[in-house]
């Protein structure tokens, strides 16, 4: 919107930044991301010593499982634009 208002009306450019943005793509990051985060919370439950509220292993388990996430949906888009 900013560059319309400031005069930058180029067609070629203006539909290049519209087609950037695929909500499909968007809701598949957010679901792998979700997904994996909510199995590290599953696995800090099962996990007897993740239940001492001193303890750093529960922040630790869930930021190995949301990194996790975010590599699987790095790799399902990589594998998606690679023919």
């Amino acid at each position: 919107m900013r560059l319309i208002n400031s005069g930058q009306s180029d067609p070629e450019l203006l539909k290049l930044l519209g087609s950037s943005f695929d909500h499909k793509v968007a809701a598949l990051k957010w679901g792998v991301i979700l997904l994996f985060g909510g199995i590290g919370l599953v696995v800090i439950y099962c996990v007897p010593d993740a239940q001492i509220l001193e303890s750093p292993l529960p922040y630790g388990i869930e930021m190995i499982f949301v990194a996790m996430g975010f590599l699987a949906y790095y790799l399902l888009v990589r594998k998606k634009s690679n023919p």
